[in-house]
């Protein structure tokens, strides 16, 4: 009853705004792949904001003339500085855009990191689908499972093919995920082995069966909400085609991929037998309009959206659609209100892992300049962590006054301007990347091996004659206790909470090499680093007493 109230009264509030012609935010993407595209368009659709292309990953005064025109005023970046160049960012900032930038090292880590963001009140579904980064062979089911997930509000996590990274399980236990399903072309027994504790489908076939069950879903939450059942057919000759329908607010939308006419008979009876009324074409203009003519000729009606790239179609599409945006963003700011507290929860919890990781990293930079990096370069990485570090109790402060939008925006941005001067500086630090490109990727399995601490303990004694190696034993002696919860999760058939463990295991393993290293090169350990590890121990244990392991 209190969740009904508050959604009424949050209604009433933004009933009384008239609808606009605007969009205070706009989600840009590379056009360089696909699955930043879908990754975003789920995030897009939950929360009310459209998806425009950065064509070629340049900003052109096409795209800037738009996104001035819906007077936005805040820009997510969706994919890492390899996809959307560092320039662009800076750019929009000239531009007096706030600008964050959503990613990881490679695609699996960018949509949990969109997670993260979208999903603070938490999500009671999932949809997940192989990632084998072939745009041509990946695009079309990563779409369809797109297409799933904003369906039902749920976030999109695109995987290694055959492997359910120790990370989409960490989050899919911060989210308190309940439902998962599974899209591809074969079935997937690391997914049944992993997701047994949740209700799970797999949704596997060929083109037609993802096709039909997709639709009938769509189908099925229309009917449920009342709604009007649409269908948007993307003419695409090319993968790149695809991306356009980012721009268009898509609920209770069956969308259609076609590459050719010889389609059209298909759409002809898919339109017909729901009684479709409401039917888009959006795309390549050679096949948009091959596709409109004869599906007129049959007396039905077609809007028509389209543009010589996929970039022109997102800001003609987003233009047609901006009332449908502004509902979808009531609609998710009304939610928003009602989730008030667990949101509030999920904030501080999230506060708590970005702190946890800038003291790690200071950790890290601390051990690399003692090892010969470029000292300008790690003066500079200290000094955006000594600034993010004194903006911690400002972001609580927004937290506890319900200003959740600008703790969101803060976290991310302070966290995320440290993680991409590192990688920027990545060679003149020494630091290999590749690692964390094999953090994001590895298995439960593989993370827990990762995070093994016997080659640590067996230095302690040697350790001890050489600095204060008090903080490395606390974190070794934390670590080593996780392997028994870990394994009893495990064979109870929780993966998400042997998941967080193995992680939490993981990251004290790399704590204490960076302190080791720190203490057989300088012989001693600074106080502010002992206390980071004291702090990053005092977490751990806190996560393994409340996922009931300790």
């Amino acid at each position: 009853m209190k969740t009904k109230i508050l959604l009424t009264l949050a209604f009433v509030l933004f009933a009384t705004v008239a609808f606009a012609q605007t969009s205070d935010k706009i989600i840009l993407v590379s056009d360089t792949n696909s699955v930043d595209m879908n990754i975003a368009k789920a995030a897009g659709e939950k929360a009310g904001i459209p998806v425009l292309v950065l064509e070629d990953g340049i900003l052109n005064n096409d795209l800037k003339n738009s996104i001035a025109d819906v007077d936005a005023k805040t820009i997510i970046l969706v994919g890492g500085p390899s996809v959307i160049k560092p320039e662009i960012e800076t750019e929009l900032q000239n531009l007096n855009y706030n600008v964050i930038r959503l990613w990881g090292m490679e695609r699996t880590g960018t949509a949990v990191e969109v997670a993260k963001y979208f999903w603070q009140g938490g999500s009671g579904c999932v949809v997940i689908a192989d990632d084998t980064m072939n745009n041509e062979d990946d695009t079309e089911t990563q779409t369809e499972a797109s297409t799933l997930a904003s369906s039902g509000k749920c976030p999109f996590l695109p995987v290694p093919e055959g492997k359910i990274p120790a990370e989409v399980l960490d989050i899919l236990k911060d989210l308190n995920v309940s439902e998962a399903k599974f899209v591809g072309s074969s079935s997937s027994s690391e997914f049944r082995a992993k997701f047994a504790k949740l209700h799970m489908k797999e949704i596997i076939g060929d083109k037609n069966k993802i096709n039909d069950y997709v639709a009938s879903e769509v189908e099925n939450t229309t009917k449920r909400d009342g709604g009007n059942l649409k269908l948007n057919i993307i003419a695409a000759p090319q993968w790149k085609d695809i991306l356009g329908h980012g721009g268009h607010a898509e609920k209770h939308t069956i969308v259609r991929i076609v590459s050719s006419t010889d389609a059209i008979s298909k759409l002809i009876e898919l339109i017909k037998s729901k009684n479709i009324t409401d039917v888009r074409v959006l795309g390549s203009p050679a096949l948009s309009d091959s596709i409109a003519s004869a599906l007129e000729a049959q007396n039905i009606t077609v809007k028509k959206i389209s543009g010589e790239k996929a970039s022109d179609v997102a800001r003609n599409a987003m233009k047609e659609s901006l009332l449908k945006w502004e509902e979808k963003r009531r609609e998710a700011a009304a939610n928003d209100i009602a989730s008030r507290e667990k949101i509030r929860k999920r904030l501080y919890e999230l506060l708590n892992k970005i702190e946890d990781r800038i003291n790690h990293l200071e950790i890290e930079i601390t051990q690399l300049n003692a090892s010969g990096a470029n000292p300008n370069k790690i003066a500079d990485l200290q000094s955006k962590i000594d600034d993010a570090q004194s903006q911690i109790s400002a972001i609580k402060t927004y937290i506890d006054n319900n200003n959740f939008e600008t703790a969101r925006l803060r976290m991310v941005k302070l966290l995320g301007d440290i993680e991409k001067m590192r990688w920027q500086y990545r060679a003149d630090i020494k630091l290999d990347v590749n690692e964390d490109l094999r953090d994001e990727q590895h298995s439960l399995e593989e993370t827990q091996d990762n995070g093994d601490v016997s080659s640590i303990h067996s230095k302690l004694a040697e350790l001890r004659t050489k600095c204060n190696s008090t903080s490395i034993e606390t974190i070794v002696e934390k670590a080593t206790s996780l392997k028994q919860p870990i394994q009893a999760a495990k064979s109870s058939g929780d993966f998400t909470n042997a998941s967080q463990l193995a992680l939490e295991m993981r990251d004290l393993k790399k704590q204490a090499e960076h302190l080791s290293k720190l203490c057989e090169k300088l012989g001693v350990i600074e106080k502010r680093l002992q206390h980071a590890a004291e702090k990053r121990v005092e977490r751990a244990q806190a996560i393994s007493k409340r996922l009931g392991r300790d």
